[in-house]
Order: C-alpha cells, then structure tokens, then sequence
C-alpha cells in the first residue's frame, strides 16, 4: 500500500511539474510576442517604415528582443509563415517547442495570429491530464 501511495505522489508531481512547465512556456511566448509586437508597431510609428528584421529593434526603447522560451530567436518576415493564416502586414513567432514549422499541442508554431489561443492541453484540467498520462494517451506534442 505505501509503495503505491509512493507511485501516485510521484506521478502527481511529475504531472504538475510538467503542466507548470508547459503553461508557463506558453504564457511567457504569449507575453513576450505582445512586446515584440507593440515595439514593432512603434518602430513604424516613429521611422514610417517596419523593421526589416528584429535586430533592428536593439536600442530602440528596448534592451534587444528576448530569446523564445526554447532559447531560439523569435522570427519575423513579411510573407505568412504557414498557409490559412490571417494575412497581415508583418509576422512574430516561434516555432515552439519542437522548433519545426506547424505542429500541435506545444509544438505549435505561435505568433502574432494566434497568441491569445491556448493550447487545447492547457485548457485540460488536472484529472483529465493526470488520466492521459495513466492511460498513456498523452503526447507531447
């Protein structure tokens, strides 16, 4: 009986651990694709022109863009970066987690489209994701 009730504590807090994990990645992509974005924004308010790359942000109002929370480059370019998404004037992202263009769940490519759209595994509560995991029916991406 204890070395089950040992199982199930390790369980939960791998569990918790990796949700914290995964949530705080995506808000903290969330936050930093509003900043890049409002610093974009200002750079053609102030030039009348967008940056051609984010580079061109060092030193202005900013300390230089931050790494995305897998500690690569956030991207920018001009042209969609994936087919059906809104068109837009300029495009930020990142390629989550995995680093590779699409993907689901964690793995999904966010950017200024889709920001404000929370995974569907972090809109799981905890009893749903602690029985993927049981069950063996959660992937990572």
């Amino acid at each position: 009986m204890l070395r089950v009730a040992c199982m199930l504590t390790v369980l939960f807090c791998g569990v918790v651990n990796a949700s914290q994990s995964h949530d705080a990645h995506f808000r903290r992509a969330s936050a930093d694709l509003r900043t890049i974005d409002k610093y974009v924004k200002s750079f053609h308010a102030e030039h009348g022109t967008y940056p051609s790359a984010l580079s061109e942000l060092e030193g202005f109002k900013t300390h230089g863009v931050p790494s995305d929370p897998w500690n690569r480059p956030y991207l920018f370019s001009f042209q969609a970066p994936i087919v059906g998404i809104p068109a837009t004037k300029y495009y930020i992202w990142t390629q989550g987690e995995d680093g590779e263009i699409g993907g689901e769940r964690y793995c999904q490519d966010m950017g200024t489209w889709n920001m404000h759209r929370i995974p569907k595994d972090l809109q799981l509560s905890f009893f749903e994701r602690l029985l993927q995991v049981i069950l063996g029916t959660r992937s990572r991406c």
